[in-house]
């Protein structure tokens, strides 16, 4: 058998919201998380040259994500929130800019409750971008593809407070 030990990169979470009970919410919530300084090791193995690689390719990734409720007449909900992630890449590959790499999402919902029933529905879409470099030759990257993507997800939900 083979052993080893993943030490995964930390992610430190600040967050804040602005609660008005009559009116609703608005929260934001920051993430920072160090791809840079995630690591094997073995006793059985040398992964210096995979970690080294990992330090030079990777550095600091970061998520914001803002929301916000509004309360209707005590029984309705409306909601919207968007969130941006920034690339793990330090640099261009294959001459694809960490920008390219960067992931957006948008979402809207709605709700209803009369205190012992609720029933919500949101839609939520994620657009990132892909990129295929098939080979290289003599060090040199052959042609980028790249594929644009847009998710979207419908999400019901519903439920019995007791």
């Amino acid at each position: 058998t083979y052993s080893y030990q993943l030490i995964t990169p930390a992610r430190f979470t600040a967050s804040a919201a602005l609660t008005l009970p009559k009116y609703g919410f608005i929260s934001i919530d920051a993430d920072k998380i160090d791809y840079s300084s995630g690591r094997l090791t073995s006793s059985d193995s040398d992964f210096g040259i995979a970690n080294g690689n990992a330090r030079a390719l990777f550095q600091d990734a970061y998520q914001i994500r803002v929301g916000a409720e509004v309360k209707v007449k005590d029984v309705y909900r409306f909601r919207a929130g968007y969130n941006v992630a920034t690339s793990p890449y330090k640099n261009a590959i294959a001459g694809v800019s960490v920008d390219d790499l960067m992931r957006y999402g948008y979402s809207v919902g709605a709700g209803y409750t009369d205190g012992d029933y609720f029933i919500d529905a949101a839609l939520i879409t994620t657009t990132f971008n892909e990129f295929y470099t098939p080979y290289t030759v003599s060090g040199v990257y052959s042609p980028t593809g790249k594929a644009s993507h847009t998710m979207i997800n419908v999400a019901v939900t519903g439920g019995i407070r007791f």
